[in-house]
């Protein structure tokens, strides 16, 4: 295990490569958002929402990690925090406040609600976000503090810490993370701004794929045979994990089941099963097309439940037939909409940045005349 790697990888000359997109942590994360929106809409608490929701949040908070370094404060100094702090708000924090206000518009314009300031405040910091149809950006918030947390350890020169001390923080974290959201409903609170309940393990997650960058980057280079191996035992236990052991969990409640040793061994597993599979993938016209979609996981996490939301009602204004892909849909007509939201976030995607590029041409030619 690269312990070594927990905070401080900015100095490792081998690393410099993972600037590189890595084709396969595409098709993984492909694979990763296409069960998110399943699980979205499948019918709640299902056997296949069981067996998603057993790893899907671990998986990206884990391939979220491989790539992350800390702010170069060693040649920066205060301005590489700051840089890395800007980075970080673009990519994630503004992401979400423009998918929250977008959400929030959508609703006023189209829907013709409106709710108190307060309560739209209390949904951007987390309570009943699923008000307004975006309740899957969670993630983006989470992951943003989580990274604030990880720079600030970075700049604290963490990395200098033994590799046995950073295991036992690790150890202690995953502990706390697993009781912190028990402790807090017995102190009776209900609302946990920012998602604090789930950011220690979220943290854990995000540091595990820290740990073993160098592992998981170098999957593709491990034979064949071994990798389809460990990709058909990792899903049959995950299978079997979920069906058995395992209750309905989910993360961003901390709902993270009653066993820590069940629920880390079944996020673990379904990771590797993901990520080695994806390494068989990568490489064929599947692993192509599920690569294009991990490239654009953010603006189908951002975009699926209130596209789906209002994809339903015109299904209703039009045809007359109600559709109810957030929780009921059964199971062959909800994989068939993840597939139809797919496609429209898709296409509407591709579409805007067609238009933009002519935008741009037409712009470059009159400038030129």
């Amino acid at each position: 295990m690269c312990i070594n790697s927990f905070i401080d990888c900015n100095g490792d000359s081998s690393l410099k490569r993972y600037n590189s997109r890595y084709k396969f942590i595409d098709v993984a994360k492909g694979i990763g958002i296409i069960l998110v929106l399943m699980g979205h809409f499948f019918i709640y608490r299902s056997p296949v929402t069981q067996v998603i929701y057993s790893f899907h949040m671990p998986l990206f908070f884990i391939l979220s990690g491989i790539f992350l370094k800390g702010p170069d404060v060693d040649n920066e100094g205060i301005r590489g925090v700051g840089r890395y702090v800007w980075k970080k708000t673009k990519r994630l924090g503004l992401m979400y406040v423009l998918f929250f206000v977008l959400s929030v518009a959508a609703v006023a314009v189209f829907d013709r609600k409106t709710y108190p300031l307060k309560r739209i405040i209390r949904a951007f910091l987390g309570e009943r976000l699923r008000t307004f149809h975006v309740g899957p950006i969670w993630f983006l918030l989470a992951l943003y503090i989580i990274v604030l947390i990880y720079g600030f350890l970075y700049v604290c020169k963490c990395s200098k810490w033994n590799s046995w001390v950073k295991l036992i923080l690790m150890q202690v974290l995953l502990f706390g993370a697993y009781r912190l959201p028990e402790y807090m409903e017995r102190f009776g609170w209900s609302f946990a701004p920012l998602f604090i309940n789930v950011i220690p393990m979220g943290l854990f997650f995000v540091l595990l794929g820290i740990c073993f960058r160098k592992e998981i980057l170098e999957i593709p280079s491990v034979s064949i045979g071994t990798r389809c191996i460990i990709t058909v035992v990792a899903v049959v236990l995950t299978f079997v994990l979920s069906f058995r052991y395992l209750g309905f969990m989910e993360f961003m409640t901390g709902g993270f089941g009653d066993d820590l040793f069940i629920f880390m061994f079944a996020a673990i597993v379904g990771s590797i099963a993901i990520v080695f599979g994806s390494s068989l993938l990568a490489n064929h016209w599947p692993g192509t097309a599920l690569a294009y979609v991990g490239k654009h996981t953010m603006v189908l996490l951002g975009l699926h439940r209130i596209v789906s939301y209002y994809c339903a009602k015109i299904f209703y204004a039009i045809f007359k037939i109600k559709i109810a892909p957030a929780i009921s849909l059964p199971d062959r007509y909800a994989f068939l909409w993840t597939i139809f939201i797919l496609l429209v976030i898709l296409g509407a995607d591709a579409f805007i940045h067609w238009g933009a590029a002519k935008y741009k041409e037409i712009i470059r030619i009159c400038v030129q005349q």
